[in-house]
């Protein structure tokens, strides 16, 4: 009884592998397991940006807004009840990335109009920090004030984990264009409709499609000055995103929690601590 039980679950791991070898093999392979930002830029040094870690592997993109303060999705923590988070800090050039340090958490703030981890909108939370990044070579990212004009050419970038090939966790940071658009759906009763507390975004024309994917949730969304890579404030944080990927190249769309919106309580929860 005992052997048979044992032919059994190694006839089963057996299967298992041909199947994973099959995908590897397959041509379509990257159609069946997403990378990280599809057909995403390297980076230059975006020393703002951070890993929001939830006992590892998962983590969650971020952004340094002060010192003692980063900013993430609001449903990267309500994901992850109970465990530990810690924020890791590095040093991101074209040359790779040097690790700088793990920061410990103090208390987070979830946006108080953020209802659960399917909406797009208000997915925001500010996480404090136990000690300041003051010493460590980063440099944090001043937040927009305003909504910008139709059409602004827009920047994200993430460390988002690539199973298609390896490592699983790309060395490099990688980045990708989008512009603002008003709407993408005709539809009112549509909730991919724009609203003042979401960003949407459409693809840069004359540049390959390219697309937020698996773990780039909680990455920065910044705008860029005229005519250069240079971010000059952030804009969003990225709450959702639809993507698929075919054989002519890589489709979908995402969402950003407008970081104008919520302007005035990140403030007030920052400085009224």
């Amino acid at each position: 009884m005992i052997t048979m039980r044992k032919s059994n679950i190694l006839t089963a791991f057996t299967l298992f592998l041909f199947y994973v070898l099959s995908l590897v093999t397959s041509k379509n392979f990257s159609e069946i397991i997403r990378t990280n930002i599809i057909n995403g830029l390297d980076s230059p040094d975006r020393p703002f940006y951070v890993k929001v870690l939830f006992e590892r592997p998962a983590f969650c993109g971020g952004a340094i807004i002060s010192p003692y303060w980063v900013i993430s999705a609001a449903h990267c923590i309500t994901s992850h009840y109970g465990k530990r988070i810690t924020v890791e800090v590095r040093s991101y050039s074209m040359h790779g990335s040097s690790f700088t340090g793990i920061y410990t958490v103090k208390d987070y703030f979830i946006h108080p109009n953020f209802k659960d981890s399917e909406e797009r909108m208000n997915n925001i939370v500010l996480i404090q920090l136990r000690r300041s990044v003051r010493d460590a070579p980063y440099h944090m990212i001043n937040l927009c004030q305003k909504q910008e004009e139709h059409g602004t050419k827009l920047g994200t970038c993430s460390m988002g984990s690539t199973l298609a090939r390896r490592p699983v966790f790309p060395s490099r940071l990688k980045e990708t264009f989008f512009a603002e658009t008003k709407f993408l759906s005709q539809n009112p009763y549509d909730m991919r409709l724009c609203r003042e507390d979401i960003v949407c975004v459409e693809q840069l024309r004359g540049i390959p499609r390219s697309n937020l994917c698996f773990k780039d949730d909680g990455a920065p969304l910044y705008t860029l000055k005229c005519g250069l890579r240079v971010p000059d404030c952030l804009y969003g944080i990225a709450s959702n995103y639809e993507n698929y990927v075919t054989k002519s190249g890589s489709y979908g769309k995402s969402y950003f929690a407008s970081v104008p919106h919520a302007y005035e309580w990140i403030v007030e929860t920052i400085y009224g601590q």
